[in-house]
């Protein structure tokens, strides 16, 4: 068997995602569930912080090795182990039972403070195998012993010798109590295969409603109809790579019929097509707007499937459904519109229609409203900026007012605002002055102060003031929505792919680094949201945030098209930089697309051993799904949350635990890999 996601590991992974709410029944509420299907590692050795390694700063504490931020240098608090671990092939886990301490506990970048370095060391070769920083803000209190980890392949290290190290960057207190490793126990391929297709079975059983996806209320009725062509097109997608393998007549077949199904979802007069989110057995779409998810899953599924349909009238059928929906998205410059009404985008900048609506959601709301106004208030206290940026004044009392006219006019001079904001910003923190962004007593490079400066010198260098000082002059020059332009990118491609219309291939050329400069901006913009978030409120922030992946699989398609390999480069250094941020989500699906696209491949920067991943990474998160999945329902939730969290994530922080729960403790209605797994 071989272990690679192109043979079976791409279709579990999206028939199990398809599979949103359990089975037909699955309702009960049992609070015996998360006993169910425990998460079966083996523990194989405890390392001791004080008698098994080398320490290059801190002393014996209470129970394991302390670092004071006051008298201690940054360095290593275990190096060398005394006694390195051999391993076999497999995957493993590392956890390290940690604490951090009150101090210090001023400044207002502090719980972004990066404390603590976890790092899992091939003795054999030298190379950091996997690594993790842990802030402040991971902890969910001072002096309170929490587990967080990391799982690592011995894929092609079979036999070589390991250590677990911790490297403290001296920006606060802390302790480390003592370190476990633990081993998954080898997968059953022919299992995983028997699960693959009893999941199948039981999709195209019990899932289907008139040839769409969707998924079932306790009594058996359909749900989440409004998501029916997402589902679809995922299950397409998973249809056709396993005909890619099995060459199965059967599952030709179930692939046809899906995509004449995804064919009666593209509706509308030729001067008005669009997606819809489903359709009824009397040719009735639902009721609400389409979304960029449907278009999305749509041209993936044709995408995926192209290639293995034989049937002329066929393909020519899916040709000219994406030459009509891609065709009315070029007019619309990339505005989504059912019945010539803005409904979403895949446009690289904020259409007017978008701010408008903004604008309407935030007035609508007297609790957002009034929570902005007093996040404005106390920015302000904290670096004064109205004498820098005096429109700002204009701004809130339009909101006071519910002035909409007023504060849409404003839009382009807040935005200017804003940059020129930053701007200052930037240059207070290279000044080092404001004690809220660093500490007085050592400004080593990690501070957050300077990483948060580097980040913002870098994103401003993506504008360019014009004659007058200003850096946007309109929406146009504000290009920042960088998944927007990978679905963008992603949709035209895929025309051009299975059309061969000049129009396409001209539009997508001609739009990658000029006019809508979609790849530009995804170069330029991809993650650095979650970047900033991770700087200034701190990693479990930018968890909380994180949602679906469907940029991800934009990239996916894009690599796997694209023929220019400058190009395709570009692609794979965002999935790069994607993954960087991802790795340690438990996410099968951000796995498989790294594996398929990252490991052995010619990289502009190649990738560091430390972010290197094996099969057994996505082969575990697929041993653990259940089949029968019945799934923990809100009800669960709301009563067992918490010790879940304890016994499972690392600990619980505002809803969500720390670590990623494992697949087969996740929520009732969580993808495998689409939702947050927090």
């Amino acid at each position: 068997m071989s272990y690679g996601p192109s043979r079976w590991v791409f279709p579990l992974l999206l028939l199990a995602g398809s599979l949103v709410a359990g089975s037909l029944f699955s309702f009960a509420i049992n609070i015996h569930s998360a006993t169910l299907y425990p998460p079966p590692w083996k523990s194989i050795r405890t390392f001791d912080p004080d008698q098994d390694f080398a320490h290059q700063t801190g002393k014996k504490g209470h129970h394991g090795w302390m670092v004071d931020y006051k008298i201690d240098q940054p360095g290593f608090i275990l190096k060398n182990s005394m006694n390195p671990l051999p391993l076999g092939p497999g995957l493993y886990r590392a956890t390290f039972i940690l604490r951090r301490g009150h101090y210090p506990n001023r400044g207002l970048l502090n719980e972004a403070y990066e404390i603590f370095r976890l790092e899992v060391r091939d003795v054999t070769t030298g190379e950091i195998i996997c690594q993790r920083d842990i802030q402040r803000c991971d902890f969910s209190s001072p002096n309170r012993y929490e587990r967080r980890w990391i799982e690592f392949s011995m894929k092609d290290r079979e036999g070589h010798q390991v250590e677990p190290r911790l490297y403290w960057y001296g920006l606060a207190n802390g302790e480390i109590k003592k370190i476990e490793f633990e081993r998954y126990p080898d997968i059953d391929i022919k299992k995983l295969e028997d699960k693959a297709q009893a999941l199948g079975d039981r999709l195209r059983r019990d899932f289907l409603e008139n040839g769409f996806v969707a998924s079932r209320k306790p009594d058996g009725s359909p749900d989440e109809l409004g998501d029916a062509t997402t589902y679809t097109g995922f299950y397409a997608a998973s249809l056709a790579w396993k005909y890619g393998v099995t060459k199965s007549k059967l599952t030709l077949q179930e692939l046809e019929n899906a995509l004449q199904t995804l064919h009666r979802s593209v509706l509308g007069s030729p001067s008005d097509v669009f997606v819809a989110r489903y359709v009824d057995k009397d040719g009735v779409p639902y009721h609400k707007s389409p979304s960029k998810d449907i278009y999305t899953g749509l041209f993936f599924a044709y995408a995926a499937a192209f290639p293995h349909i034989e049937n002329k009238a066929l393909k020519n059928q899916m040709a000219n459904d994406l030459t009509m929906v891609a065709g009315q998205l070029i007019d619309d410059e990339l505005l989504i519109k059912k019945d010539g009404r803005f409904s979403s985008s895949l446009s690289s900048y904020y259409s007017a229609d978008q701010i408008k609506r903004g604008i309407d959601e935030l007035l609508s709301d007297e609790k957002k409203k009034k929570r902005f106004l007093k996040q404005i208030k106390k920015a302000h206290r904290i670096f004064p900026f109205y004498e820098l940026w005096p429109g700002m004044k204009d701004v809130m009392k339009s909101i006071q007012k519910n002035d909409k006219e007023k504060l849409y006019l404003l839009a382009i001079p807040t935005a200017n605002g804003l940059l020129h904001l930053a701007d200052r910003l930037s240059e207070i923190l290279r000044e080092k002055y404001k004690d809220h962004f660093f500490s007085r007593k050592r400004n080593g490079k990690e501070y957050p102060g300077k990483k948060l400066e580097r980040l913002i010198t870098k994103s401003l260098k993506n504008f360019k003031k014009n004659k007058n000082g200003q850096y946007l002059e309109s929406p146009e020059n504000l290009k920042v929505l960088a998944a927007n332009a990978l679905l963008a990118l992603h949709v035209i491609k895929t025309a051009d792919y299975l059309t061969n219309d000049y129009l396409f291939a001209h539009f997508y050329k001609t739009n990658l680094y000029s006019g809508q400069a979609l790849l530009q901006s995804a170069i330029d913009w991809y993650g650095l949201e979650e970047t900033f978030m991770q700087l200034v409120a701190g990693n479990p922030s930018a968890n909380r945030m994180r949602k679906g992946t469907l940029s991800v699989l934009a990239l996916y398609n894009l690599i796997q098209l694209e023929k220019n390999e400058y190009v395709r480069e570009k692609y794979r250094a965002i999935l790069k930089r994607w993954w960087e941020q991802n790795r340690n989500e438990d996410n099968p699906l951000a796995a498989a697309l790294a594996l398929a696209c990252l490991q052995n491949k010619k990289l502009e920067k190649p990738i560091s051993s430390a972010l290197r991943i094996g099969p057994e990474f996505v082969l575990r998160a697929l041993d653990e799904y259940p089949v029968n999945r019945r799934g923990l329902g809100n009800d669960y939730w709301k009563w067992a949350d918490k010790s879940l969290a304890e016994e499972y994530g690392g600990g619980l922080s505002r809803g969500y635990s720390h670590e990623p729960l494992p697949v087969c403790l996740r929520p009732r209605d969580s993808f495998l890999w689409q939702r947050n797994p927090r």
